[in-house]
């Protein structure tokens, strides 16, 4: 099953024509000027130890803790084959991909505690949880 390696949240992402991400902003907590607000911002995540030669399901689903079964923004891609690392023999367990998922004006109602739900082929493969509190000025 897959493994995900890392997961980051971060304030932008700008990812280069060769593949290169450039984080910006790493993300401790999520600080809005004002509650209730939107908000955007990005998770980085790497996966592996999954068949890399055929296509793949990632779901993700950002919910308030307080009502978690009714996510407040979902996402769907897919992940297609990936060709081997041409620069290094690694066993199949560390093969895998290095991406990152935006999300844009994300509703935040209240101040608290939130999370990200990873799903890969229909299976929960990881929870990440982040704070939300109003940014003093």
């Amino acid at each position: 099953m897959a493994k995900v390696s890392n997961f980051l949240y971060a304030a932008n992402v700008i990812q280069e024509s060769n593949g290169q991400l450039h984080v910006i902003n790493p993300l401790q907590i999520i600080s809005p000027v004002c509650i209730s607000s939107t908000y955007s911002f990005f998770v980085v995540l790497s996966l592996r130890d999954f068949d890399t030669t055929k296509s793949h399901v990632l779901k993700t689903a950002f919910t308030n803790l307080e009502n978690p079964e009714k996510p407040i923004v979902e996402s769907s891609s897919t992940i297609p084959p990936i060709p081997k690392n041409p620069k290094a023999d690694l066993p199949n367990e560390y093969e895998g991909l290095l991406t990152s998922l935006g999300f844009q004006n994300v509703i935040l109602e209240k101040e608290g505690l939130y999370k990200t739900n990873l799903y890969f082929d229909g299976d929960n493969i990881g929870e990440y949880e982040i704070y939300v509190a109003r940014i003093k000025r």
